[in-house]
Parts: C-alpha cells; structure tokens; sequence
C-alpha cells in the first residue's frame, strides 16, 4: 500500500532504466555461493538496490510495479526463512523508506487562519 502511494513526482521507469527491477528477481547464484547462504546473498541483495540499513531510510527514487514487487519478495523469503532477522529488518526498512520517500515528495500546504 505504502509503495503504490509513492508520488506521481517520481518516475516509472522501465526494467532497462530502473534501479530497483524486483519483478523477476532472484538472489545472485554467485553471492550465494560466496556468502554461503541465501539469507546472506539477498540481504547484500537488497542493500545493493536499495542502500545499507545504517545510511537512514531508503529513499525510493521511482515508484511503479518494478518497485512494488519487493513486497512479492520480501513476502516470499521472509516465509522461507522467517528467522532470519535481516530480511525481516528490510520489511519494515521498506515501510519507513516508503513513508520517508512520501513525506519528503509530498509538498505541504501551509494554511493561513488570516
């Protein structure tokens, strides 16, 4: 709901021009292989797309259906491996970035009582 109410001041790009294509994404087989996990490789994944969890929140720079899909995935290995604290963290780093990327694109309209 949050990433579908991203404002219409930012771009919908297509999967040639987007940073964030999560429609067919997959983990890297080579991150997989050398962080050992799947956890691992999509958490650097992740903060590959989207930015490290210790710079703030994530500042979503285009909205449209490529972005939306995080929350397939998310959903997905959240349910496959619902210890893993990481993906967990990305759920709601996703939220509050989403939250964040609105309130700082939003104009507020001051109202004068004059």
């Amino acid at each position: 709901m949050y990433l579908h109410g991203l404002p219409n001041s930012l771009a919908v790009k297509t999967s040639e021009d987007s940073h964030y294509d999560f429609q067919g994404f997959k983990p890297d087989p080579d991150w997989v292989e050398n962080i050992g996990t799947i956890e691992g490789a999509m958490n650097q994944e992740l903060e590959s797309q989207l930015g490290s969890h210790a710079n703030g929140p994530i500042e979503f720079t285009e909205r449209g259906a490529l972005v939306e899909a995080i929350v397939r995935v998310l959903d997905r290995y959240t349910k496959e491996f619902p210890n893993d604290l990481l993906l967990l963290q990305w759920v709601d780093d996703a939220i509050a970035g989403a939250i964040h990327t609105f309130s700082e694109q939003t104009p507020v309209s001051v109202v004068s009582n004059t």
